[in-house]
């Protein structure tokens, strides 16, 4: 990517990294998450890149009907089935409300996907590996310390604002796999109809 007088160095449109930057709440970073997996929008905080991973990510219309529900999705990635040594659990990764959390540790207790809720202000060290290259963890779900974020709520405060940092600091911190590697049609749908059920 070229960086220009109206985008940054990832090609990002540094119009909408203001829409970020003048973000206050919870909601509003919602909306905003909806637009940038539609593609409306070349800018969401973490991500060096003026549209989501659509080789990686789970279905972006999936994604943005998740924020659409009240999780604010921050990562996420396709099931790919083990091939020597290499492959991935699907998983998505993001905040949501207390009651959130609740509708999604509950689709956990009901099915063989596993939510990992991390209720505001906790530490955990899981090491569950969510993603293999040549036989060796590549991604890792479960830990808490410093938010599982590189950067932590530092890049939220730098690439958004400390307004929505601090607002984000109070939310739960939820992570989501499906088990099974490479099984990448369970755990959208099984995520959508218990937030919205």
């Amino acid at each position: 990517m070229t960086e220009g007088p109206d985008r940054d160095e990832y090609g990002r449109k540094l119009a909408d990294a203001r829409l970020w930057q003048t973000c206050q709440t919870f909601e509003a970073a919602l909306d905003l998450a909806v637009r940038w997996f539609e593609g409306k929008l070349s800018y969401m905080p973490g991500m060096h890149a003026p549209s989501p991973n659509s080789a990686a990510c789970p279905d972006l219309d999936g994604m943005a009907a998740l924020n659409r529900a009240g999780l604010l999705t921050i990562d996420g990635r396709q099931g790919r089935p083990l091939e020597n040594g290499s492959g991935s659990r699907q998983f998505v990764v993001g905040f949501g409300t207390e009651d959130t959390a609740g509708k999604l540790l509950a689709l956990s207790c009901r099915s063989d996907l596993v939510i990992a809720g991390h209720a505001p202000g906790t530490e955990n060290h899981a090491n569950i590996p969510a993603a293999a290259k040549d036989g060796a963890p590549a991604r890792w779900l479960g830990r808490t310390k410093g938010m599982n974020l590189d950067g932590g709520w530092e890049l939220w405060a730098e690439e958004a604002n400390p307004v929505l940092a601090d607002t984000l600091s109070g939310l739960w911190y939820l992570e989501a796999f499906d088990p099974r590697w490479g099984r990448s049609d369970a755990l959208l749908p099984s995520m959508l109809e218990a937030l919205r059920g």
